[in-house]
């Protein structure tokens, strides 16, 4: 533990450096009458139109949008902090990666003078996973959370109806989607599944989960993890998920295909996913609540560092885009996203609109009922990155098996894995 609060306040004392720095060249960092917002992020291919809006509504500003591949965001700010380098004026910071950032004292506080963001207006449940270990407000995220999309055609075939109220009636719980996934595959001659892999029902599975997999640095394993790498072997020994890798193009393309019933489908996956590999699946498609309810999903927020050029333009940057009506509306029509902010939600016809692509049904109504439906969700930590690898790695070993395996036994490989890579963590008893 020492070493890791050394790391601390090196990475703090760098940023205090890169701080005064900041203040000593910021006149110099306009372009004519333009100051930059410089933003690291992955996620930049549906940014363009609604960076253009912006810097149309706030003539003072342009955006600057600097590519960072996700998995690298933690190390090029630690190493940039490190070095003295400057720090962009926006960071994204993926769910994963959030508690081991939110433990540097390096990040401002948006909900303190002089950027005043209301925190009262942020759906409750998000707030905490937003806050860093020191009390900072450091920023809003993405409302990631997801539902059930499925294909008429084959529901109709298999089950007899295509409406989403009947089908969640047919699956409240995971043991009647288990048990018709059974009879999917004798009808079908062991060719359809429910879905395309099991690290799809995983992350529904997860996401409907507020346990903790640590309590500081307890493991906590037994009530959160566990249980569902039992479900997962579960559906795969009876045959309910396909052998397709979690994520991946075959993946992908098998929304256009005849194979798979139900798809995991957060709100980004209507426009970046399903549409685009089912070109000629309009009306095909249905939404619906997964067996136990929605879910929340793993998201980036917005941090701005303290060593950050242009603070106030970043904050303005933020505070439009998750912080008020009209960036939301840039949000769920260029990003297919749903933002945090509370107004949003209690405008009945904001998250509300017909998608002929999925039989006209109002699918942003049902991600709208899914975010409010919510009261917490699994807090942060420190470990979270190492314990994601040792999870996927488990599931592969589930796929690669085909569930024979015990949930013990993955969950020792988890455990001793964890332990070799932070010796600070106590195994369950």
């Amino acid at each position: 533990m020492k070493g890791r609060k050394l790391i601390v306040y090196m990475m703090a004392a760098a940023m205090l450096m890169s701080s005064t720095t900041a203040m000593n060249v910021n006149a110099e960092s306009t372009d004519g009458d333009k100051t930059p917002i410089e933003i690291w992020t992955w996620d930049i291919a549906t940014c363009g139109e609604i960076n253009a809006i912006f810097e149309e509504k706030f003539p003072q500003y342009t955006v600057e949008m600097v590519p960072v591949e996700q998995s690298q965001i933690t190390q090029k700010l630690q190493t940039t902090l490190a070095s003295g380098g400057q720090v962009p004026d926006i960071c994204l910071l993926e769910y994963t990666h959030r508690g081991q950032l939110f433990q540097l004292d390096i990040w401002e506080d948006i909900s303190a003078e002089p950027y005043n963001f209301d925190t009262g207006q942020v759906l409750d449940w998000l707030v905490p996973n937003e806050t860093d270990d020191f009390g900072a407000y450091v920023g809003p995220e993405y409302v990631s959370i997801g539902a059930l999309a499925y294909k008429r055609d084959m529901t109709l075939e298999y089950f007899g109806t295509d409406d989403p109220e009947e089908l969640q009636k047919m699956f409240p719980d995971w043991d009647s989607f288990i048990k018709a996934g059974e009879e999917v595959q004798e009808k079908s001659d062991g060719k359809v599944f429910m879905l395309p892999s099991i690290g799809s029902a995983g992350a529904i599975l997860k996401g409907q989960s507020q346990e903790a997999y640590f309590d500081d640095n307890q493991i906590t394993f037994n009530n959160s993890i566990k249980p569902i790498l039992e479900r997962l072997i579960e559906m795969k020994q009876k045959g309910v998920v396909d052998q397709i890798d979690y994520g991946s193009p075959e993946e992908a393309a098998s929304c256009g295909k005849n194979d798979h019933i139900f798809f995991e489908c957060p709100a980004w996956a209507l426009s970046q996913l399903i549409k685009p590999n089912d070109p000629e699946g309009s009306g095909r498609w249905g939404l619906m609540l997964p067996p136990g309810g929605g879910y929340a999903g793993t998201s980036a927020s917005m941090g701005i560092p303290k060593g950050a050029l242009n603070k106030e333009g970043a904050a303005e940057y933020i505070k439009f885009f998750q912080g008020t009506m009209e960036g939301g509306e840039l949000i769920r029509d260029y990003k297919s996203s749903l933002i945090p902010y509370k107004p949003a939600y209690e405008d009945p016809a904001f998250y509300s609109q017909t998608d002929p692509f999925f039989g006209d049904q109002d699918v942003w109504s049902v991600f709208a009922g899914v975010a409010n439906s919510i009261k917490g969700v699994r807090p942060l930590n420190n470990y979270d990155e190492d314990f994601e690898d040792s999870y996927t790695l488990a599931v592969k070993t589930i796929n690669a098996s085909d569930g024979d395996i015990t949930a013990d036994e993955l969950v020792d490989t988890m455990v001793d894995e964890l332990i070799n890579k932070h010796p600070d963590l106590i195994p369950e008893t």
